[in-house]
C-alpha cells in the first residue's frame, strides 16, 4: 500500500511537472515566431522604403544631370563656336560618375545598418526555434513527447481500479459525460477517490505550506495571496489600444492585466487580459479589460451559475464545493465562496419585485411557512444596544402560482411569524385571488441551509432559492438559466425584467463560456 501511495504521489508530481514544461515551450516558441513574424515584416517595410528613397534620389539626380549637361554644351558651344564635341561627352561621365558615388555612399550608410541588425535578429530566432535541445530534438518535437508522456502518467494516475464513481464525495462530472461541448478536458478534473484525492491535495498543499496566516489585514501590511496553481498556467489574451498611433513606443513593464475565472464542463480555467501601454508625444494609450456583469469580481457568470447548480439543485455544500474547485486547481478561502454566492444573490435583487407581481397577479396562490435559525439579536432589540447575537427560530414564507410555476420565498422582518408578512406581500393586489393557506411544499432546502449567518444572509437564500424552484417547476436548465440572467440582468430596464423570469425565459442558441 505505501509503494501504490509513493508511486501516485510520484507520478502526479511529474504530470504536474511535464505539463509545466510543455506549457513553457510552448510559450517561448509561441513567442519567438511572434517575433520572427513581426521582424521580417518590419524589415520588408524598411526595403520598401529605401526603395523609394533610391527612385527619389535617381530622379533627382536624372534631372540635375540633364541640367549639367545642358550648361557644358551651352559652353562648349559657345567656345568652340561648333557643334556637337566630345568633350562635353567626357566631362558629362565625370560628372555622374562622382555624384552617382556619393548617393550610393550615402544610401548605404544610412540603410546598410538597420537592415544588417534586423537581418542578424531575425536568424538568431530562427536559429532558436530550429536549435537542438540537449536530446538533439526540436522544440516541437520535445512538446509531442511531453504530451505523451503527459498522457501516460495521467493514465497511470487515474486509470486504476478506484471506487470513485462511487464516491459522492465531490459529485464531479464522470469521464464519459465531461466532453459536452467537444472540448478538451483535463482527465485530472475527472473524479478520483478520497485517498487518490488526498494524495493530489498533499501535492498542492506542499507548495504552500510555507503560507503566512494572518488574522486580518493592518494598514500597511501585506498579506500574501493563496497558492493558484490554475493562475501560474492562465491563458492570456492580448488586447491592443484602437488608438495607438503609429510609431508609439511600448511601455515594457507597464501593461495592465485583469484575470477572469471561467467555469467549463468538468473543469475550470484561469483566463489573464493583458493590456500593452503606449507612449508617443507624452501621451499614453492602453486599451481595457472586456467588462462582465460581475463588476471587479474575479469569477465569472459560468463558475457562479456552476456553484448556485451544485449547492441549491444538487444539494452539495459549499465546504464541499471548496474541495471540488481545489481539485480543479482552483484554491480559494471558504470565505472567497460564500461572498461569490453573496455577490450573485444581491446581482439578482431586481427580479424580487417582479416575481411579486406576476404570483400576486396570478389569481391563484399557494402559501405555507417552515422554520429556520438564523444567526441574530433578539426581535425588537434597539439599534444602540448591545445583545449578543445567537441562533434563533425564525420564520421563511412560501408562495407559489400553480399556474406559472413561479415561487417566491418571503423572509420577512426578522423572519416573525405574522400576519402582517402575508398582508405585505400581498398588498396592491386589485382582482379576485385565491389564496390557499398551508398548501406549498416549503422544506426543500431545510436539510442544507438551516443555519443562516444573518437576516441578510436569509434574504439573499430565499432570493436565490426562489429563483432555483421557479426554474425546476418550470423545467428550466437552472444552470443555464443562472448563467444567462447573471449576464443580462445588469443591463435589461426595469419594464423587461418580467422577460427574464423562469416561466418567461427563452434559453440562448449558445452561451459564450469564453472570452
Amino acid at each position: 500500500m505505501q509503494s501504490d501511495e509513493k508511486t501516485i504521489s510520484a507520478l502526479t508530481a511529474q504530470a504536474h511537472n511535464a505539463e509545466a514544461d510543455k506549457r513553457t515551450l510552448q510559450r517561448k516558441l509561441a513567442a519567438s515566431e511572434r517575433r520572427v513574424q513581426d521582424l521580417e515584416k518590419r524589415l520588408a517595410d524598411q526595403q520598401a522604403a529605401s526603395d523609394d528613397k533610391i527612385r527619389e534620389l535617381t530622379d533627382k539626380l536624372s534631372l540635375e544631370m540633364a541640367k549639367v549637361s545642358d550648361m557644358i554644351q551651352q559652353l562648349v558651344s559657345y567656345m568652340t563656336g561648333k557643334g556637337d564635341v566630345s568633350l562635353a561627352g567626357t566631362i558629362h561621365e565625370t560628372v555622374v560618375a562622382g555624384i552617382r558615388e556619393e548617393v550610393r555612399k550615402e544610401m548605404r550608410q544610412e540603410y546598410q545598418g538597420i537592415i544588417d541588425s534586423q537581418a542578424a535578429e531575425i536568424a538568431a530566432l530562427k536559429a532558436l526555434q530550429n536549435h537542438d535541445n540537449d536530446g538533439g530534438e526540436s522544440p516541437q518535437t520535445t512538446i509531442k513527447k511531453l504530451e505523451q508522456r503527459n498522457q501516460d502518467l495521467n493514465r497511470d494516475l487515474h486509470g486504476q481500479k478506484t471506487e470513485g464513481k462511487y464516491n459522492k464525495r465531490n459529485n464531479m462530472t464522470p469521464a464519459d459525460e465531461a466532453d459536452l461541448n467537444g472540448e478538451d478536458v483535463p482527465e485530472s478534473t475527472f473524479d478520483v477517490s478520497e485517498e487518490e484525492f488526498t494524495k493530489v491535495m498533499d501535492v498542492i498543499n506542499s507548495a504552500r505550506k510555507n503560507a503566512v496566516k494572518s488574522n486580518g489585514r493592518k494598514k500597511g501590511q501585506k498579506v500574501p495571496h493563496r497558492f493558484q496553481p490554475l493562475k501560474a498556467s492562465a491563458r492570456e489574451i492580448i488586447i491592443e489600444p484602437k488608438d495607438k498611433p503609429e510609431g508609439a513606443t511600448l511601455c515594457v513593464g507597464k501593461e495592465r492585466r485583469t484575470y477572469r475565472i471561467v467555469h467549463h464542463p468538468a473543469w475550470v480555467e484561469y483566463i489573464c487580459f493583458v493590456c500593452p501601454k503606449y507612449e508617443k508625444d507624452h501621451k499614453y494609450y492602453q486599451a481595457k479589460a472586456p467588462k462582465h456583469s460581475m463588476g471587479k469580481c474575479k469569477a465569472d457568470a459560468s463558475i457562479l451559475s456552476w456553484i448556485i447548480y451544485e449547492h441549491l439543485v444538487k444539494h452539495v455544500t459549499l465546504g464541499e464545493i471548496e474541495k471540488d474547485l481545489k481539485s480543479m486547481g482552483l484554491n480559494i478561502a471558504h470565505g472567497t465562496l460564500c461572498h461569490w454566492m453573496e455577490l450573485a444573490a444581491e446581482k439578482l435583487e431586481p427580479l424580487d419585485e417582479p416575481l411579486r407581481q406576476e404570483i400576486i397577479t396570478s389569481g391563484n396562490i399557494h402559501s405555507d411557512e417552515s422554520t429556520l435559525q438564523v444567526l441574530d439579536v433578539p426581535v425588537g432589540t434597539k439599534k444602540d444596544e448591545e445583545v449578543p447575537m445567537h441562533y434563533f427560530i425564525r420564520w421563511i414564507y412560501d408562495f407559489i402560482a400553480p399556474g406559472s410555476g413561479l415561487t417566491q420565498y418571503w423572509f420577512y422582518d426578522q423572519g416573525r411569524r405574522t400576519q402582517e408578512a402575508v398582508e405585505n406581500y400581498v398588498k396592491g393586489i386589485t382582482e379576485k385571488t385565491y389564496i390557499h393557506t398551508d398548501g406549498a411544499k416549503i422544506a426543500i432546502y431545510r436539510n442544507q441551509s438551516y443555519f443562516l449567518g444573518s437576516v441578510k444572509s436569509a434574504k439573499r437564500f430565499a432570493r436565490l432559492v426562489s429563483l432555483t424552484q421557479s426554474a425546476k417547476n418550470c423545467k428550466r436548465n437552472v444552470q443555464k438559466y443562472f448563467h444567462d440572467i447573471l449576464n443580462r440582468v445588469v443591463g435589461t430596464v426595469k419594464e423587461e425584467l418580467v422577460s427574464i423570469l423562469p416561466h418567461k425565459w427563452v434559453e440562448p442558441a449558445t452561451i459564450p463560456l469564453v472570452y
